[in-house]
């Protein structure tokens, strides 16, 4: 299940970024919103590492904050102004962790999906082409990406 998720996740990505998709989202702020959707980005950036950016999780886990700054930007929030008070944002955290959380098609078709969600060029985040690093992991023979 996880796989598909990662295998589709990555997919969608590719035809978004493929197509030239952006999405635009605004910027509000965080603390006065109070319908569920916004207050569930409040309980995620009352989360958020004030050291790192992101949301905590198992080592070379980056998932949930990814999560979080595909969900905030579905909800109005711009991914880049999420903050945990003066600290840096989630996606200067998945930016410093790009290499790590790109290392295979599926995870940096998730990443893909955060980068978009932001409005930032999948094809130079962190100074990396995230879409070339998806369709390497493609089979010709089979077409599937990763292990399939």
């Amino acid at each position: 299940m996880k796989r598909s998720r990662k295998i589709l996740g990555a997919g969608i990505a590719l035809c978004l970024a493929a197509a030239g998709v952006q999405l635009v989202v605004g910027a509000r702020p965080a603390r006065t919103q109070v319908d569920p959707a916004s207050r569930a980005i409040q309980y995620l950036q009352s989360q958020q590492s004030a050291l790192s950016g992101g949301i905590p999780s198992s080592p070379g886990s980056y998932g949930p904050s990814e999560m979080f700054a595909i969900s905030a930007a579905a909800d109005g929030y711009d991914p880049n102004a999420l903050h945990a008070g003066t600290g840096p944002s989630v996606m200067d955290y998945l930016a410093a962790n790009a290499v790590e959380a790109s290392s295979t098609a599926g995870k940096a078709g998730e990443l893909i999906q955060a980068v978009v969600a932001a409005g930032r060029d999948p094809h130079a985040f962190a100074g990396h082409d995230l879409v070339a690093t998806v369709l390497a992991g493609l089979n010709a023979t089979t077409g599937a990406l990763g292990d399939g």
